[in-house]
């Protein structure tokens, strides 16, 4: 802003120049303070917001027991659970039924085994995660396709049909062994689908800045990844669970070939076959349901003692910090007292060399006094 100091000729373009630069200011100030007001605002919304849990940290040991309560039986996990099965059995099935009257069975075969493949390699070049599930179901029906290359009978083609549960139980019953090579590592076959519906979270940034929900709370797959990584009995409980399962599958399958080899009937056959189905897998459902109750109770004792040993390892460090202090104290104390008594030593110590000194000078005063009175008496 300029100031008038001039003539008086130009002070009608001072009077311009000055407004002109006032109206400048002003709109300059204006805008600055409406960008720091922007950016004050920014601030606020997110001065406290919650901050994103390290990854590696452990979670709140409170929040493990609801992967195994009825909250876990709300929401996206049934259903990916049954989207899983669905895509991965049930439409293989379907359109193995729908195209094996028009092309056959091999190619029938070959079709449904193309939908649990295809998600397969989706997932492991778009995610880059396993899909164990569809993988076993569709090597199951690209396998009884191969095997109906050879155009057997319709008992043999019945009993091909029995690969896919044999498959299945087999691949439970091989994932129950505990091996590790490097970082790979085999887990439970009925764990990793588990792991596979559970909700998985958006990677979304604007929704991260803002879903509290998301920012506070692991997701299910980081609590099951914690309790299989710091819980012997959860691991072997999943081991229990996987075994029971493949054990099904694959009675199921051989009472199924020995129904169809001693039938006279095979339209019978296939009709025990698919109530046989339908039992199999009423039992796994049931056992399924009774056993996770079982591993809640395991998870909620082991919580229950996890939270036990850290209160107590809090009170310990409690009483670690009352007695550190204490001790301090008392070190604080006593060092005190012996720099107390050093200085008093020193005190004393100088007090002797000044007091000496002062009394051989006195000494030394009076000698000199007395030799003068000497002389003074001599004259």
């Amino acid at each position: 802003m300029r100031w008038p100091f001039g003539a008086k000729e130009k002070e009608q373009d001072t009077n311009h120049n000055t407004s002109r630069d006032s109206r400048t200011f002003l709109l300059q100030k204006q805008t600055n303070t409406s960008t720091v007001q922007i950016r004050e605002e920014e601030v606020v919304e997110y001065k406290y917001a919650p901050k994103q849990q390290d990854e590696e940290q452990p979670m709140d040991l409170g929040t493990l027991q609801d992967i195994f309560s009825f909250s876990f039986m709300r929401g996206r996990p049934i259903l990916n659970f049954i989207l899983a099965i669905l895509w991965s059995v049930g439409l293989p099935v379907l359109l193995y039924n729908i195209f094996k009257p028009h092309t056959g069975q091999v190619l029938a075969m070959v079709i449904a085994s193309a939908p649990p493949l295809a998600i397969v390699i989706i997932r492991m070049i778009k995610d880059h995660t396993f899909d164990p599930l569809g993988c076993v179901a569709g090597i199951s029906f690209l396998i009884s396709g191969i095997l109906s290359i050879a155009q057997p009978d319709e008992k043999v083609s019945a009993i091909c049909e029995s690969i896919v549960p044999f498959t299945l139980g087999t691949a439970c019953i091989i994932s129950v062994i505990p091996i590790k090579i490097g970082s790979f590592e085999l887990k439970p076959l009925v764990y990793q689908i588990a792991n596979q519906i559970m909700p998985r979270a958006e990677v979304d940034e604007d929704l991260k800045k803002q879903d509290i929900h998301r920012l506070t709370n692991q997701s299910g797959q980081k609590k099951l990844d914690y309790l299989y990584t710091h819980m012997a009995k959860f691991r072997q409980d999943m081991r229990y669970m996987t075994f029971t399962w493949g054990f099904l599958l694959i009675l199921s399958s051989i009472v199924k070939i020995i129904i169809v080899l001693t039938s006279s009937s095979l339209t019978k056959a296939q009709i025990y076959g698919y109530i046989l189905f339908g039992l199999t897998t009423f039992f796994m459902m049931f056992f399924t349901w009774f056993y996770t109750k079982i591993i809640k109770g395991h998870v909620l004792s082991q919580v229950a003692f996890w939270k036990e040993k850290k209160e107590q390892e809090e009170m310990d460090k409690k009483v670690e910090t009352a007695y550190n202090a204490e001790w301090v104290k008392q070190y604080k104390a006593l060092g005190e007292e012996v720099w107390k008594t050093k200085v008093d030593k020193i005190n004393a110590e100088l007090f002797t060399l000044t007091y000496g000194s002062m009394v051989v000078q006195l000494v030394k005063d009076f000698e000199d006094y007395a030799e003068v009175n000497k002389q003074l008496e001599k004259m």
